[in-house]
């Protein structure tokens, strides 16, 4: 069995190296404001969500390790994941309250088992975009990152690239955007 257990695991891995492996393009894109100029990482194949998915990509090893915080209700260690730490740690204070704390690590476990996958990063600067997609409700959904001193936490401030990243994310979900 451990043999086994092994063989998944190196096949994860190598899955990460695969999808990494091409490398970043820039693209622009004219937005109504602006254009932006962004760097664009496509995970060939998608890098399906479990908790056996490791990674050494920052924005992605770190989602990860936030939603394994969370999914243990570890909201201290998540609110240290943050660019705004005290904000952060309020609100998911605010979420164990009002869900209860059961049903708070139930709600973030189920990241790892709903069948999402990350599809893309997009780079701004310092800024970083997740994109992950999720088949079960044809749901596309986003998770910012800043690199911070070498280390990527969650974006929780705004900013102009924060923003342009949002507006990207947008206009990829209103299908106005091709990726």
């Amino acid at each position: 069995m451990p043999t086994r257990t092994a063989a998944a695991l190196a096949s994860v891995l190598a899955l990460v190296c695969l999808a990494t492996a091409a490398g970043p393009v820039t693209r622009t894109w004219k937005s109504a404001e602006d254009e932006i100029t962004y760097q664009l990482l496509a995970f060939e194949p998608p890098l399906k969500i479990t908790r056996q998915l490791q990674s050494d990509r920052g924005a992605v090893a770190a989602s990860l390790s936030l939603y394994r915080a969370l999914a243990a209700a570890d909201i201290s260690s998540a609110a240290a994941m943050s660019n705004d730490r005290e904000r952060t740690y309020a609100k998911y204070e605010r979420y164990i309250e009002r869900l209860g704390a059961a049903e708070f690590k139930k709600m973030f476990a189920t990241y790892f088992v709903g069948g999402a996958s990350y599809t893309h990063e997009l780079v701004i600067g310092e800024h970083h975009m997740l994109l992950i997609e999720d088949p079960s409700d044809d749901t596309i959904a986003a998770q910012f990152y800043v690199l911070t001193d070498g280390k990527y936490l969650v974006d929780e401030k705004p900013g102009r690239e924060r923003d342009q990243l949002g507006r990207i994310f947008m206009a990829v979900r209103e299908e106005k955007l091709k990726l």
